[in-house]
């Protein structure tokens, strides 16, 4: 290089590098290789620049991630960098390399369901069946979408056990009688959502656990089902299954999944992922209502399914959002031969990007490849759709089926899942520490 070795030239080879390594993570090493030599990064930003590489390489799928990774100091080596490096052994099948990473993990991110769960599964194909089996056992105690697969795995019930909500009405009542709450109650009366919503939050950002229980309950008193949702979020009272997934538009998702001939436990699990069950959600990019369609979206499907698109306000009613977006999910169930794995991640990535998912980056194993996807959000989606969809079926007083019956394995065909004939189980309360 020309350049000589001074801090301003250092600073913008290294900006460079890290921008080339997002767009193309093989030409970034090569660069850093014949560079590194010639600078004195210093320790700190030489360390920063591998992880920043091998963070990439990973994402990219780039077949060198394994050494790239193996050159980042290890203090550099933070989670995200090592659920990548696990990802990519993941996808590869390389198991004991899946094991290895998982070890190197902080204990909270290797005590998260998602990686107990892969790690029982490298045991297993390590050759230590016995206690990957044991932990897929322990793992399956928890209602979660990890829960419901090893469940699954090990062919045992599923773990779904309710807590009866409990708050006196009496303190549900002089909560509603608090200005703050009686403000947002009275906004909403008045059809003034957004002005509402900021005044429940301000009230409920400042109430402990029991407060929070109270608040829920006035919510639910008051058919605001997405405000009790988020309160019993913030309570961290997960097992109040009766207000965390209300059942206000069954009717409506019934019928419209009985039309198009879908899994009504999958429009609800959606619907409540999409917008906690609030018929006025807007979400940041434009999306809309109960199924959060966008207003582009709805004009393309009015003109392919024959229905009436009258602007961005009807998408914020429920039977027409529903409709729209029942429409949708009918195309893309067909479009991926009944794999919901598939077909909910392409209502949230849009199917163009799962078709090239699925070409990119193929396994056999459905629950491998949501786990590898780029995006963050489809990653996380997929498995929160799929375990509200199995606690739906439980909700609706519906045969439960399995996790893994609705994401069979991918066939020979890019897009397209291979149907499989349904499987059922039973749900169970067992004891377990997590749930």
């Amino acid at each position: 290089s020309a350049w000589g070795d001074h801090p301003k030239n250092r600073d913008i080879t290294l900006y460079g590098i890290r921008r080339l390594a997002r767009n193309d993570a093989d030409r970034a090493w090569q660069v850093f290789a014949a560079l590194d030599g010639h600078f004195d990064w210093g320790a700190d930003a030489r360390d920063g620049l591998l992880r920043e590489i091998a963070l990439w390489s990973a994402v990219d799928g780039a077949a060198d991630t394994p050494q790239r990774m193996k050159a980042v100091p290890a203090p550099a080596r933070d989670d995200q960098l090592l659920e990548w490096w696990a990802r990519h052994e993941l996808s590869a099948g390389r198991w004991e390399a899946v094991a290895d990473v998982v070890d190197l993990m902080s204990p909270d991110l290797a005590n998260d369901s998602r990686w107990r769960y892969w790690a029982a599964r490298a045991r297993i194909e390590n050759g230590d069946g016995a206690s990957g089996r044991e932990q897929l056992a322990e793992l399956a105690l928890e209602a979660n979408y990890y829960g419901f697969l090893a469940a699954d795995r090990m062919n045992l019930p599923y773990t779904i056990c309710p807590q009866e909500p409990e708050v006196a009405e009496d303190v549900v009542t002089a909560l509603a009688k608090r200005p703050d709450f009686s403000r947002a109650l009275e906004l909403r009366r008045a059809g003034i959502r957004n002005w509402s919503r900021s005044e429940w939050k301000l009230a409920t950002d400042r109430l402990d656990q029991n407060g929070l229980r109270a608040a829920a309950a006035l919510a639910t008193r008051e058919d605001w089902p997405d405000r009790a949702i988020f309160a019993l979020g913030d309570s961290g009272d997960r097992r109040w299954y009766q207000w965390r997934f209300p059942v206000n538009f069954a009717t409506l998702a019934e019928s419209a999944a009985s039309a198009r001939r879908l899994d009504s436990s999958w429009v609800m699990g959606l619907m409540r992922s999409e917008s906690a069950m609030a018929e006025d959600a807007v979400s940041s990019a434009g999306a809309l209502g109960l199924m959060q369609v966008m207003p582009g979206t709805a004009r393309q499907l009015a003109k392919r399914h024959s229905l009436r698109y009258a602007g961005r306000s009807q998408l914020l009613q429920a039977e027409p959002n529903v409709a729209f977006g029942t429409a949708f999910l009918e195309e893309l169930q067909a479009r991926y031969g009944g794999n919901l794995a598939l077909a909910s991640g392409a209502y949230n990535a849009g199917p163009h990007v799962v078709d090239r998912w699925v070409r990119d980056r193929r396994s056999g194993d459905v629950a491998v490849w949501v786990d590898t996807l780029p995006y963050h959000e489809t990653r996380d989606y997929i498995p929160r759709v799929l375990a509200f969809t199995t606690i739906y079926d439980w909700r609706l007083d519906r045969p439960v089926r399995r996790v893994s019956a609705r994401m069979p394995a991918l066939d020979s065909n890019p897009g397209h899942g291979t149907m499989q004939f349904e499987e059922f189980t039973e749900v169970v309360c067992r004891a377990a520490s997590r749930t």
